[in-house]
């Protein structure tokens, strides 16, 4: 009885352990336009904003940051945000589904914090990048949890 305990209580360790949190565009394509401005009516768009969409899943709170900071470090250039005052990058449950191309532009377009209308539920996190150290690689990362209660944490990051 004793060794089925342990081997359950392994198990369980091992599959927390191996839970790498995974993070993926929504639409790869249209987060490229946003953030280069390519294909966009740029009249329509606010340029000193500029919207990401991505899905998460296997994500664990107690060390979200470290593992949100990696990312963005690999997958943000300095120059990608000094083109801006601002990336807002969207992070949604993966079970979220339903969205067209259409829905993600004009969600971009006309919700100035670039919310996906009647998606709410689906939102977990918004990840805000400024651009406020203006002689450095430097920008000010402020990451909001909407998931249970809400909760803000706010680091400087330097990019490449």
């Amino acid at each position: 009885m004793l060794f089925f305990i342990i081997l359950i209580t392994s198990n369980l360790y091992n599959c927390k352990m191996n839970n790498n949190m995974i993070i993926k565009p929504i639409d790869k394509e249209l987060n490229e336009g946003f953030l280069t401005g390519k294909g966009l009516y740029s009249n329509l768009f606010n340029t000193t904003g500029v919207i990401q969409y991505y899905t998460i899943k296997n994500y664990d709170t107690t060390d979200f940051i470290p593992k949100i900071e990696q990312f963005i470090i690999k997958q943000y250039k300095y120059e990608d945000i000094i083109k801006t005052k601002q990336v807002i990058i969207s992070l949604y449950k993966e079970r979220f589904l339903g969205y067209s191309r259409r829905s993600l532009y004009e969600s971009a377009r006309d919700n100035e914090f670039g919310g996906i209308e009647g998606f709410d539920e689906y939102f977990i996190f918004k990840i805000i990048l400024e651009n406020t150290h203006n002689s450095s690689k430097e920008v000010t990362m402020s990451v909001i949890h909407y998931d249970e209660v809400e909760s803000k944490h706010t680091k400087i990051l330097t990019l490449k």
